[in-house]
């Protein structure tokens, strides 16, 4: 008979191949084993598996990791710790890092929800390559080396919003909890032999090079600013990126008229994205990249910048600061317009 779920455990992997259900049985992964909401054996993952607590690293699998993976091969050799689970602390999503040099060899992608009949393989149709944000509460499937699990979030709520927000309030819990034991973890407690491979962390490890891609987009992660209200020629959003779980801000324009019209329109939008690629100045957003341009609907990324200038003039409150920032703005603005 399977064992309860921990409290702290925020989803399972369930085995689908028989590699992974070697890993089911062994010894140091029986304590882990509990059932899911469908009843089915799972790994459990949660800040509550590591002996050692380590910041934001909520659960590390590998040949000598916190959840024991040994099947290797020549093709697919098993290292010490292959992949961790991190707790981003900004944005509070959870991600996926691959700590082996086969960063190929570890792919995830989301499962199609009940109800939606999805692609042949029942999964979204491109998958994610190595790190990456995991979705909350929406299962994936994820392929590790030789293994193959599904990922399998547990059901605290009924209501998608509220079980989302739980998992959220549970995952930050488990990381305040960590940081507390580290305090708590002694010098002479800590472990002689440095492992180097967990000092290397989502934002250390992935570099990007200017021909690459900034940002790719979580799309369940989409939140709107500034209210239902458009600006004057579109909309904000906040968004999470895949690979890093960093923030980042879209901002979706509205090309709306004939088709002359948006024609026009997406030329001169074209040209104004060429010259953001081109500026470098301390007040001017930098630009991050575009996409949709086949669209009405075309997007650019830049940096997320929280708040507004109508939120930062509310906060002042004597006459003296709003002249101060005033004339500090005033002065910021003429100086893009004279770098334009």
């Amino acid at each position: 008979m399977l064992r309860s779920v921990h409290p702290q455990t925020l989803f399972h992997f369930v085995l689908t191949n028989q590699v992974a259900w070697e890993a089911l049985d062994h010894d140091d992964n029986k304590k882990f084993v509990s059932e899911t909401n469908d009843g089915q054996p799972g790994l459990e993952i949660g800040f509550h598996v590591p002996i050692k607590p380590d910041s934001r690293v909520i659960t590390r699998l590998g040949r000598n990791a916190d959840l024991i993976l040994r099947h290797s091969t020549p093709q697919k050799v098993m290292s010490r710790v292959y992949v961790a689970f991190e707790f981003h602390p900004t944005t509070h999503f959870i991600l996926l890092s691959v700590r082996s040099k086969a960063l190929t060899s570890v792919t995830f992608g989301l499962v199609s929800p009940p109800g939606d009949p999805g692609t042949p393989e029942n999964t979204m149709p491109v998958p994610t390559l190595g790190d990456g944000v995991i979705v909350y509460s929406r299962d994936h499937t994820v392929s590790i080396a030789s293994y193959e699990f599904k990922l399998v979030w547990r059901t605290l709520s009924s209501t998608l919003g509220q079980n989302i927000a739980l998992f959220k309030d549970l995952a930050l819990q488990g990381y305040n909890s960590c940081l507390q034991r580290m305090a708590a973890f002694g010098s002479r407690d800590r472990p002689s032999d440095y492992d180097h491979t967990e000092a290397q962390s989502w934002h250390v490890t992935r570099l990007n090079t200017a021909k690459c891609q900034l940002f790719e987009e979580v799309k369940e992660a989409r939140e709107r600013l500034g209210g239902d209200d458009s600006g004057a020629f579109g909309t904000v959003y906040k968004a999470v990126d895949k690979k890093t779980g960093n923030l980042f801000a879209i901002k979706v324009v509205k090309l709306e008229g004939d088709p002359l019209q948006i024609q026009t329109a997406r030329a001169a939008l074209h040209r104004e994205v060429k010259n953001l690629e081109r500026l470098n100045h301390p007040h001017i957003i930098e630009y991050l990249g575009c996409g949709a341009f086949e669209t009405n609907a075309p997007e650019i990324r830049t940096p997320l910048r929280e708040g507004s200038l109508a939120s930062l003039t509310k906060s002042v409150e004597s006459k003296q600061e709003r002249r101060i920032l005033a004339n500090s703005v005033t002065e910021q603005i003429l100086t893009a317009l004279d770098y334009l």
